[in-house]
């Protein structure tokens, strides 16, 4: 018998997480976890790929004293955290602008006061170009919006 809870919501560009289901027998619990594209499973962790809705599918095989348990799946929801790059806590135009521009800049490879010059105030918590840079690669399944599961640091080669 599979002993596993229903799982929490988490955001998208969260660490991969154990999801904690335990067998009676003691055996070892496998997981299988998707769809593809929104997160998957692999070596008794779940990743998380994408926003949207996981299934997560705990089971056990058996061995030659125990059968094989039922297997359980629990769905649980993957959002999109707001963003927040310079941690203002200010939900204005001004704010989303800022925050915008840092991205784009991040993306586009500016790093160090490249990527913070002319933007950040120097009241916010996160105002340096490295404490941005390590916010931005926390939340970068946030920064796919065309789905395309690209949403790294620009390529600086040239495609000629």
């Amino acid at each position: 018998m599979l002993d596993f809870a229903a799982l929490p919501a988490r955001s998208a560009g969260s660490a991969p997480f154990d999801p904690g289901a335990t067998a009676s027998s003691g055996l070892p619990v496998t997981y299988d976890a998707g769809p593809p594209g929104v997160c998957q499973a692999s070596n008794g962790l779940v990743h998380i790929l994408g926003a949207g809705q996981c299934t997560v599918e705990a089971s056990q095989p058996g061995n030659a004293e125990y059968e094989a348990a039922e297997s359980v799946a629990r769905t649980f929801s993957i959002f999109v955290p707001t963003l927040d790059v310079d941690a203002s806590g200010a939900a204005s135009t001004y704010d989303a602008l800022s925050d915008g521009l840092l991205i784009l800049r991040y993306l586009f490879g500016a790093e160090g006061t490249a990527l913070t010059e002319s933007v950040v105030g120097a009241g916010r918590p996160r105002r340096c170009g490295e404490d941005i840079g390590c916010y931005s690669t926390a939340v970068r399944a946030a920064l796919d919006v065309d789905g395309n599961r690209r949403h790294g640091r620009a390529d600086r080669r040239r495609a000629d």
